[in-house]
Parts: structure tokens; C-alpha cells; sequence
């Protein structure tokens, strides 16, 4: 989350600011007329992971006299005495993951009720749940970014002794399998801003 500021000024007043992170802010004294200003992205950071809106006030005008989406203001009309706040806000994107249950039965296992508890643990209290999920069942969850932990526990009647279990995860438009192991857990799985993760977890 680090943004490259700029004021860009007619006759070279101009302010820059590199690395810039939350509540940062660089100021321009200009004599008169329009002034341009954006932001690129900073050390480590992607633009498209976010989206971007502006808005600009003038001292005393109200709430917001100028406003739009993206990262840079174009001809900003600075008149004299004008005192302008331009705020760009980036909203990272949000990344989703669904954990999916598969049960592959057996002839004759009809005591065992197939009944499994899901639970994707994402980072900051981001969590989802579903309790006696059968096959098909699903549980969705959407998280800021960071990894989140995916697992399953048997529910009620049901014993995980009975079964073998495995899981895959594929993420949308990247093909059939991404990742896959052993096992009810899948841990820190990486979601980045944007990411759809489908994971199963097959008994």
C-alpha cells in the first residue's frame, strides 16, 4: 500500500511525495491556474489491485466540488486565495474462496451418515462456516487478502476413520488444479486482491 504523490503545477511548482501510505500528503503553494495531480504505484505496490476514486474541496465550498474515479485530477482550476483538498482514495479488492464438499460413497455404507463441518479461517476475524455439509455442500467466504486456512471436521455419526480424504484448489480461469494435498486441511492458502478460490475436499 505504498503510492507515489504529485502535484504538478503550471511553471514548475510542483510537490512530490514517493512511498506515500495512508493519511500522507504533500502541499503546493501556486501562483494561479489549473494544476494536474495524480499518483502512481510505490515500492511493492500494484494499481490493479485496487480501486481508485478522488475528490477535491475547496476551503468553506462544501463537501465535495469535484469528484471522479481513477488516479489523476486533471486541470484542477486554482483561483487566488483558493485553498483545494484533494483526497485519492484506493480500495483494495476483495478476493473470495468457496470450500466445496465432495463425498465419493460406498456400496453398503448406509449407517454412516456423510455429515462433515466446514470452516474457511481468514485473517482479521474472517470466517465462514457450514455444519453438516453433505456432498455438495458449500461454505463462501470474502476476505480483504492474506491467506486464509481451509478445513473440515466430521459431524455427529459420522467418523473420519471411514474415509480417505483429499483436497485440490483451483483459482478462476487458471486451469484444474493449482494446488493439492492430503488430507481435511488446507493451510494459508495465498488470496490476493481480486483471487476467486474454488477448494474441495473430497472424502
Amino acid at each position: 500500500g505504498k503510492f507515489d504523490l504529485l502535484i504538478d503545477g503550471e511553471g514548475s511548482y510542483d510537490a512530490t511525495k514517493d512511498d506515500a501510505v495512508d493519511g500522507d500528503s504533500i502541499t503546493a503553494t501556486v501562483p494561479n491556474g489549473n494544476v494536474d495531480l495524480s499518483e502512481a504505484a510505490g515500492t511493492d505496490t500494484s494499481l490493479s489491485d485496487y480501486t481508485t476514486t478522488w475528490s477535491c474541496v475547496e476551503a468553506g465550498s462544501g463537501p465535495a466540488d469535484q469528484n471522479g474515479n481513477g488516479t489523476s485530477i486533471a486541470d484542477l482550476p486554482v483561483g487566488a486565495g483558493d485553498e483545494w483538498t484533494c483526497t485519492i482514495t484506493n480500495t483494495r479488492k476483495k478476493g473470495q474462496v468457496t470450500l466445496i464438499k465432495d463425498i465419493v460413497p460406498v456400496n453398503g455404507q448406509l449407517s454412516d451418515p456423510g455429515k462433515f463441518d466446514l470452516l474457511i479461517d481468514g485473517e482479521g476475524g474472517y470466517d465462514a462456516s457450514a455444519d453438516e455439509a453433505g456432498d455438495g455442500g458449500q461454505v463462501t467466504l470474502t476476505v480483504p487478502n492474506g491467506t486464509v486456512d481451509l478445513s473440515e471436521s466430521a459431524d455427529g455419526e459420522t467418523s473420519l476413520d471411514d474415509y480417505t480424504s483429499a483436497w485440490s484448489c483451483f483459482e478462476q480461469g487458471e486451469g484444474p488444479a493449482d494446488l493439492a494435498g492430503e488430507g481435511i486441511s488446507i493451510a494459508d492458502l495465498p488470496v490476493g486482491a481480486g483471487d476467486e478460490w474454488t477448494c474441495t475436499i473430497t472424502n
